[in-house]
């Protein structure tokens, strides 16, 4: 899954959705070592209820922005007067982002707290226009709206479902192999049918074991 992900397309946002125990956050920080390891710019974010406000998400982008580009100063990202909030800022990530053509990759993980229309807003905007280099990693619960309009049609964001996630026969089969439970293909197959290939019930399985 991790090589379909860093393939040759280029997407301006990778979403992976899923319930809680589908390995969200283990899928992305998987994607965030082999980047890291390929010389790219990693930042992460993981995301709180009180970060569903405009101030404190422009605040916390801005964090993001200045270590993606080295430590050099970025633009104060707040709207500047006469423009809505979610335009100015989008307007003030792309000019700093436009500093460097270094690859980079934007984290941003429990992305379902988000649902305030001007943060959906900013976010849209962004994925729109952001630069060739730059690219943003959601891991959510829910399907945010990135997944459903016209950035999904137009092949700016490759969106990873919960089917995609759970372990196939043979995944489970090398799972357990990995975790030294002895077990044959069938008996893969039957926790796998029996599980759905749910990883975080496979853990468990594991674990009574």
């Amino acid at each position: 899954l991790t090589a379909g992900i860093l393939g040759k397309n280029r997407y301006s946002a990778v979403v992976i959705q899923g319930p809680a125990g589908h390995g969200k956050t283990t899928l992305m920080q998987q994607i965030l070592q082999e980047l890291k390891a390929n010389n790219v710019s990693v930042n992460w974010l993981t995301l709180d209820e009180s970060d569903n406000d405009m101030s404190r998400i422009s605040a916390c982008l801005t964090t993001l922005i200045h270590s993606a580009l080295g430590g050099a100063d970025s633009e104060d990202v707040e709207a500047p007067p006469g423009r809505s909030k979610s335009t100015g800022t989008a307007e003030n990530i792309l000019h700093s982002l436009a500093r460097t053509d270094q690859p980079i990759a934007f984290f941003l993980d429990e992305f379902q707290v988000l649902y305030d229309p001007a943060i959906v807003s900013l976010l849209n905007s962004l994925l729109e226009r952001i630069p060739p280099n730059v690219t943003f990693y959601i891991g959510t619960r829910s399907i945010p709206e990135l997944a459903r309009g016209r950035l999904m049609i137009s092949g700016r964001v490759k969106w990873i479902t919960p089917e995609e996630l759970c372990f196939t026969p043979d995944e489970v089969y090398e799972f357990l192999q990995n975790v030294g439970l002895p077990a044959s293909h069938s008996e893969a197959e039957a926790f796998q049918e029996r599980t759905g290939g749910w990883p975080a019930v496979l853990q468990l399985l594991q674990l009574a074991l």
